[in-house]
């Protein structure tokens, strides 16, 4: 695999909350991978704190974060307009961490099976464990489909349809991807990860891989409320149209029960 290349989105000020996710970087067997930290307008303890990390390990660093690109989803943006060919992105927030000291090996070695081959995936998509951030307690595993599999955008665009979901914590962009989808949707905040997928699957040309592979924790704090809810309803009838009234039922009816059973824990 090609440098993997992180990027910790998250809001202002909040350095204090990536220690558990910087220790699990650090520790990761596989150490081809590099950290810029976007740096928009923080205050200067946050400043100094970026300045002294990437001072004690060259592989992270910073950038500046331009005033066209503003907020979450401006800097994923702005990451995605300046990603050199031959990198693997992956975006986490700030209360994700690797889910072992060999997630990026096992990963590496998963890409590593299809590159320069004629079926080298634009999108990988790998399975997530939803834990509580105070204890460590696994709440539940997440992955996008059952199986390891090569999916066209069709196979895609229909585990899409029957309510399978993915989100960015858990896919890695490939070389390719952004010749397609260059941004996510700045009309959506709480459901662009949905609108771009939709998006990707109207592509013949992107090729995607499922893989079970759990590569990252995500510590769950509250269950989505009622802003998210609203922002799926649209972006559904945005991509979906005719068929967002199924969709969107067998989504909630999966999601609530899914809820119920972590409340429950």
């Amino acid at each position: 695999m090609n440098i993997l290349l992180l990027f910790v989105v998250t809001k202002l000020n909040l350095y204090k909350h990536l220690n558990r996710f910087l220790e699990g970087l650090i520790k990761q067997k596989y150490s081809n991978w590099r950290l810029p930290f976007v740096k928009g307008p923080s205050n200067k303890e946050n400043k100094d704190w970026i300045l002294e990390t990437c001072y004690r390990d060259a592989r992270f660093t910073s950038i500046k974060q331009t005033g066209k690109h503003l907020g979450i989803i401006g800097t994923m943006n702005m990451v995605f307009e300046n990603a050199l060919k031959n990198l693997w992105l992956i975006f986490w927030d700030s209360d994700n961490w690797p889910a072992s000291e060999n997630s990026f090996f096992d990963l590496n070695n998963q890409v590593n099976m299809f590159e320069n081959t004629y079926f080298e995936p634009s999108l990988v998509f790998c399975s997530g464990i939803d834990v509580n951030p105070k204890n460590n307690k696994i709440l539940r595993k997440t992955s996008f489909f059952k199986h390891s599999a090569k999916l066209t955008s069709n196979n895609y665009r229909n585990l899409l349809i029957s309510v399978n979901m993915n989100g960015h914590q858990t896919t890695i962009f490939g070389q390719n991807t952004l010749s397609y989808i260059k941004f996510y949707s700045e009309k959506f905040n709480l459901s662009v990860d949905l609108d771009y997928f939709l998006k990707a699957s109207l592509i013949p040309e992107i090729i995607y891989k499922n893989v079970e592979l759990g590569i990252v924790k995500v510590g769950i704090i509250s269950i989505k409320t009622i802003e998210s809810l609203t922002e799926v309803i649209k972006t559904y009838y945005h991509r979906l149209n005719y068929i967002l009234l199924f969709t969107f039922t067998v989504r909630y009816i999966k999601k609530i029960t899914s809820d119920l059973k972590v409340i429950s824990r």
